[in-house]
């Protein structure tokens, strides 16, 4: 039975890890808020629309930054409980479910934020930053085309 629990909670940390570093990853450097940045600044926005969307853009960063902080954190827990060697599964399903909330909240807060800058944008706006996301999704990905 221990074994049993030891190997699951291994395979949920394994499985876990990955996503929460990569969706950590997305909201720094490649992506996220910084990328949302870089196409609002090629946008021909007025002052009034300018200041809505980085007012927007800052609130959602201090969510960023807190929900990073509790990924970390779980991913702190699950790291203790592998180590703990614990055979207590009713633990490693609340750290699971946590690990779930904790993703669910991200894309919410990810596609709120894009709702509420499009909300700001003019028809013509939604096009152009539209044009550009693609491009840098294509720009993203043009290194795994090579590769196939």
């Amino acid at each position: 039975m221990r074994k049993r629990c030891l190997v699951i909670a291994m395979l949920i940390v394994s499985l876990v890890m990955p996503l929460s570093t990569v969706q950590a990853f997305k909201l720094r450097h490649h992506g996220g808020l910084h990328k949302i940045e870089r196409v609002v600044d090629h946008l021909d926005l007025s002052a009034v629309q300018r200041q809505s969307v980085y007012s927007i853009i800052d609130a959602a960063r201090a969510d960023v930054r807190d929900l990073r902080s509790k990924m970390k954190e779980n991913r702190k827990q699950l790291r203790t409980y592998v180590k703990s060697g614990s055979t207590d599964e009713q633990q490693l399903i609340e750290l699971g479910a946590v690990v779930g909330q904790l993703a669910s909240q991200s894309v919410v807060n990810r596609v709120r934020l894009m709702r509420d800058i499009r909300g700001v944008l003019t028809e013509d706006q939604r096009v152009e930053a539209e044009r550009l996301f693609k491009r840098m999704r294509r720009h993203r990905h043009r290194d795994k085309d090579k590769a196939s």
